[in-house]
């Protein structure tokens, strides 16, 4: 099965395919920064919206669970975390009693555009029917996270768009 995403906005735009249980997800940043340092408020609105997002396990060069992470990481690892958290709870309100996916985020700067990164999403072909949904809910959880700190932004290219 094969499973196609794209979403565009003034803030991000994101394509992704899942084929052989794994989902590749290109995100391209659009706005100036890349890192949630540049981004201060985002800790507070997980903790506040979307707890559950920084229990979540972390592998990262300093051993730094992702609550600590989170502080100063890059957008699209951000973007991860929240996409396979969602995807867990998508999958269990279908029915299941515990739901497991793996990921992780790649950049290359030197090979790609600044700001886009390579999300990869270990993913059972069985369990693409939750990714439409867990695709559309992390986009606006990560679309408000960015809305939430414009305040914080001086970048005149820091533009984020409301999601309904």
């Amino acid at each position: 099965m094969d499973k196609n995403l794209f979403y565009t906005s003034k803030n991000l735009r994101l394509s992704g395919s899942l084929s052989q249980g794994r989902l590749h997800l290109e995100m391209q940043v659009l706005i100036n920064f890349v890192n949630t340092k540049n981004l201060p408020n985002t800790y507070l609105f997980l903790k506040k919206h979307f707890p559950s997002v920084l229990k979540t396990e972390c592998f990262n060069e300093d051993n730094l669970n992702f609550e600590k992470e989170v502080r100063s990481t890059e957008i699209g690892h951000l973007f991860e975390h929240i996409f396979i958290d969602v995807l867990c709870f998508e999958k269990i309100k279908f029915g299941f009693n515990e739901a497991v996916f793996n990921g992780r985020t790649f950049w290359n700067w030197k090979r790609d555009a600044f700001g886009k990164f390579h999300i990869y999403v270990d993913i059972k072909n069985e369990d693409g029917i939750f990714l439409g949904g867990a695709f559309t809910k992390t986009i606006g959880l990560l679309e408000q996270i960015l809305e939430s700190n414009k305040f914080f932004s001086t970048d005149k290219n820091f533009l984020p768009v409301e999601i309904d």
